[in-house]
């Protein structure tokens, strides 16, 4: 069955095939076989490695909004990478969302105009001072076929480590990554000075 989806990978053909023990799905972000077993399958990413610039500018976000944004409280916050496959290469994007201390949701998806040529590999999100673990609303959100990261244990002081936890997910069932399986290791580390534009900051909204 894997030859088999390679197979349709290369012609560009999504499709998926449920076994008795696998969720087999392809797309053009990768071969996804994952398991009625929590972390038994298989990824192979068809795309380049996210690049690590593509990340900081990630981290970057993710700090501001822990300790930035609202010097009382840190707040989680989302963003999504998008791969051109016109230009071939990768994008980060901030949608428009609702966010809070333990919870953030997107509140309008990117207009339709603006994905043209463009692939959805990833939902990325911070749980800021917190362990980066999927919850449970996590899980119940991230059902689509698809990479799925969360960033946490990042410190408003001191050095500026952060732990990732990267998975990729079908069917409501995922598969835990090595964080180099899809990221390039960042040449620089976050910024402790990042200033959000104002136009992403206009989509981020504590009240709703």
């Amino acid at each position: 069955e894997l030859e088999k989806i390679k197979g349709g990978v290369q012609q560009n053909i999504p499709f998926h095939y449920d076994r008795a023990k696998f969720f087999l799905s392809a797309n053009s972000v990768g071969l996804f076989a994952v398991s009625k077993c929590p972390n038994d399958g298989y990824f192979e990413l068809q795309l380049p490695k996210i690049p690590g610039e593509i990340l900081k500018q990630c981290i970057d976000l993710f700090r501001y909004m822990a300790f930035q944004y609202d010097k009382s409280c840190c707040y989680e916050v989302t963003c999504q990478i998008y791969f051109d496959a016109e230009h071939m290469e990768y994008e980060v994007y901030v949608p428009e969302q609702f966010v809070a201390p333990i919870t953030c949701r997107v509140l309008k998806k990117r207009p339709v105009e603006e994905c043209r040529g463009k692939i959805l590999v990833m939902d990325f999100h911070s749980h800021h001072i917190m362990a980066p673990f999927p919850s449970l609303i996590d899980n119940e959100d991230e059902i689509g076929c698809q990479l799925y990261a969360i960033c946490g244990d990042m410190r408003k002081d001191g050095d500026m480590a952060y732990t990732l936890y990267v998975r990729a997910g079908a069917f409501g069932k995922w598969l835990e990554l090595a964080t180099d399986t899809v990221f390039e290791e960042p040449e620089v580390l976050p910024s402790r000075d990042f200033q959000l534009e104002q136009a992403e900051l206009n989509k981020i909204r504590t009240e709703i």
